[in-house]
């Protein structure tokens, strides 16, 4: 080939780059868009996917300079295409077109570039698009979008009209298995301060190769649940190392459930913290499914109560980053949680978390048989996210001065609520709303469980 029509070639795809991506945003503004407005071919969606991935990287921008670029976010940005290709091809199929998946992606790819504009337009003016009602508002006006590219592109009146209800099913689905069960991942992570542990790679790979036998070791000295009786077991759960306060904090919270509840020989805690990552197992994706499974087979499945407690820093999207010294730690979110707990097949479940946004972990991971405790609301701050106190503004209340005076959480968490409620209102500041959802066979569950302390 030339250098003249190579010139020609790369001159007509950033021709119909700009047709495309002027097309998208017609479509997704509800502004009149014919179907031949669309430059349909594989080039042109690899363009697309190009530029859809750097305006979401440049959405992302506004970020705190010091945070590192998140490889795996590119991971879950090509599982979120594929999910999208998954149903494109599904639709072709209802309407009997083959060619109608490729026009379907370039399409919906073609809008995305828009509203990654719309999203980091309002985290620069500050506007709360990740309020609940307003990100219900944004899914809705994208869900509309993605309908009336199926519209143009294929058509909804007579004979067409049964495959288009399909064609919302389908769009309907496909949205919800992005936002509600691919787990999201940020572009951006805050970079864990550089320390002694951090900057040794001999370090790094002993702590890393001793994590089995840490793992193994720990569970070896959990107890069996005794026949017949309803006990208690604890795993504490710290992923971000970068403050010493959630591993404290743990420790206590494990040092008042032994007192209450007799737990000594039933409890795990899981850390990233550095002073403790060569005699605690870290505080990883994989660590908590395996803590999980083992300490379900010392359980007994009807009767004992698992007590999980989550303590770490939360963004918007429910993510808590792993931070670990020397370690790139995959992020831990409600859905990683509800399926290691569902994977362990651990039956009753209490389920602390303490950390902004932890409302969000609710909707996952409720069930009959489940207690869940939350410091915030899915769309607030807590009030302790940026304490260096040696215990959380949530942990505090509930269990140092609530569970360690009575063996009752619900009056626990009631008090710790009232007193979070008037520190905020005393200093001025929004109300973090803790939360709380109880099954109701776990209201049975917990009456036993604390009848007999």
């Amino acid at each position: 080939m030339s250098w003249n029509q190579c010139k020609a070639h790369v001159g007509l795809w950033s021709h119909n780059l700009w047709r495309n991506l002027l097309a998208g945003t017609r479509l997704a503004f509800g502004l009149p868009v014919p179907a031949h407005a669309f430059r349909v071919s594989f080039v042109d969606l690899i363009w697309l996917t190009l530029i859809d991935w750097i305006g979401i990287v440049i959405s992302a921008a506004y970020q705190d300079p010091g945070e590192v670029f998140n490889p795996q976010s590119l991971i879950g940005f090509f599982a979120q295409m594929t999910l999208a290709l998954g149903a494109a091809a599904w639709i072709a199929m209802v309407y009997r077109r083959q060619a109608l998946a490729l026009a379907l992606m370039v399409a919906w790819t073609a809008s995305d570039p828009f509203f990654q504009v719309i999203m980091a337009a309002t985290s620069w003016i500050g506007f709360p698009l990740l309020d609940a009602y307003a990100w219900i508002v944004f899914l809705l006006w994208m869900l509309l979008a993605a309908l009336r590219a199926v519209w143009l592109l294929a058509g909804a009146r007579g004979t067409r009209r049964r495959p288009f209800y399909w064609s919302i099913g389908i769009v309907l689905l496909l949205l919800v298995l992005q936002v509600g069960v691919m787990p999201r991942q940020p572009v951006w992570l805050n970079a864990p301060e550089e320390t002694e542990a951090t900057r040794s790679p001999l370090h790094t790979e002993h702590v890393f190769h001793l994590q089995g036998a840490l793992l193994e070791r720990t569970m070896q000295s959990i107890a069996s649940g005794t026949r017949g009786r309803t006990e208690l077991f604890f795993v504490g759960f710290a992923p971000d190392g970068s403050q010493p306060m959630f591993f404290d904090e743990l420790q206590a919270v494990q040092a008042i459930l032994s007192e209450r509840f007799q737990v000594a020989q039933r409890a795990v805690i899981l850390s990233n913290d550095p002073r403790v990552v060569q005699t605690h197992p870290l505080a990883s994706a994989t660590n908590l499914r395996r803590t999980l499974t083992q300490v379900r087979e010392r359980m007994n499945s009807d009767e004992d109560v698992l007590l999980l407690y989550i303590a770490g820093q939360a963004d918007p999207s429910y993510l808590l980053p792993a931070v670990a010294p020397g370690l790139a730690l995959q992020p831990i979110n409600p859905t990683l949680v509800a399926r290691a707990l569902q994977d362990a097949g651990i039956r009753w479940k209490i389920i602390v978390v303490s950390s902004c946004y932890a409302g969000g972990f609710i909707e996952p991971l409720k069930d009959e048989h489940t207690l869940i405790l939350t410091s915030a609301a899915a769309d607030q701050l807590s009030l302790g996210c940026m304490t260096n106190d040696p215990w959380t503004a949530f942990g505090a209340p509930l269990f140092n001065e609530g569970l360690a005076k009575s063996t009752s959480l619900l009056t626990a968490f009631t008090q710790a609520r009232e007193s979070i409620a008037a520190a905020e209102r005393a200093a001025d500041l929004p109300a973090s709303s803790p939360q709380l959802f109880i099954g109701a066979a776990m209201e049975k569950k917990l009456k036993a469980l604390e009848a007999k302390k």
